[in-house]
């Protein structure tokens, strides 16, 4: 395959030939499913581990994007400049919602996911990378252990609303039916069959820490009024929320805050957090 130059500008003229292997698909469906995602979490999560050091996909990535299949979004010059990414990022291009559609039956087939890539700005993308990186660690830790990630969804498919309770003031948010918007949730499932729902909040510390505490609070009043059984939690089970924080000094404030907060004040173990201190090796 010929090399070129520019890693964001697909090139004129003839293109090497492009045959559908399940792989290919499979590739696709991780990236409609996480939005964004890295060539190094892609080879971590569909590659053995001996071969993960010699990125064998690599050259199936660039093709796929030549094709129109892969979208690599242009913002992510932006990370590259400010933050030394070292890998590429891919989402869904147009041409793979079309194999998406015809492979795996999905409805996508209409939707505009070029120009939906192309506004993408570099912080929303760096936020989805942080949730991927978090599906993709999780992956890789529980695959020796015999617990099993199942159920991971993200989006707007997984929002939904509260009723205000009287410990969220009305200035604290917008209406009597605030909205809760996790970044993804999933469940574990252990060997003996029991589970855990877990909702993420992926957080680069750009929201400031009382308007967390609020975010916090409609997860509790979400517990409490059973919202989240319409995603087949059970109502006897409830749910934790992991949150996975940038820094260390962002978690241990953020643990602080909810120590003696209300209404739970210190009597819960629904809030879980973690920090970025962990890699795909």
């Amino acid at each position: 395959m010929a090399t070129y130059r520019s890693k964001f500008e697909r090139p004129k003229g003839p293109l090497p030939k492009l045959q559908i292997q399940d792989r290919d698909v499979n590739i696709l469906e991780l990236c409609f499913r996480h939005r964004f995602l890295t060539s190094d979490q892609l080879h971590a999560l569909l590659c053995p581990p001996e071969q993960r050091a010699n990125r064998p996909l690599r050259r199936r990535l660039q093709l796929l994007w030549l094709h129109g299949l892969l979208d690599r979004p242009k913002d992510q010059e932006i990370l590259r400049v400010r933050e030394g990414l070292r890998d590429v990022i891919y989402a869904l291009g147009v041409q793979g919602a079309k194999v998406l559609a015809q492979y795996r039956g999905y409805d996508i087939e209409k939707v505009r996911w070029v120009q939906k890539n192309d506004t993408t700005t570099f912080m929303f993308m760096k936020h989805a990378l942080l949730s991927s990186q978090v599906y993709t660690c999780l992956e890789l830790a529980l695959a020796p252990t015999g617990v099993k990630l199942q159920g991971w969804r993200q989006g707007r498919e997984i929002h939904d609303r509260v009723i205000r309770p009287h410990y969220i003031m009305p200035g604290e948010v917008k209406g009597d039916n605030p909205t809760i918007r996790p970044d993804a949730m999933f469940s574990l499932v252990h060997p003996d069959a029991s589970r855990q729902y877990f909702f993420l909040e992926a957080d680069l510390s750009t929201i400031r820490e009382r308007n967390m505490l609020t975010r916090f609070r409609k997860y509790w009043a979400y517990w409490e009024q059973g919202g989240f059984t319409r995603f087949g939690i059970p109502e006897d089970h409830g749910f934790r929320v992991l949150v996975v924080s940038n820094t260390v000094a962002r978690r241990e404030n953020l643990r602080r805050l909810i120590q003696e907060a209300e209404p739970w004040r210190g009597k819960t173990t629904m809030f879980w957090f973690a920090t970025t201190e962990w890699s795909l090796e």
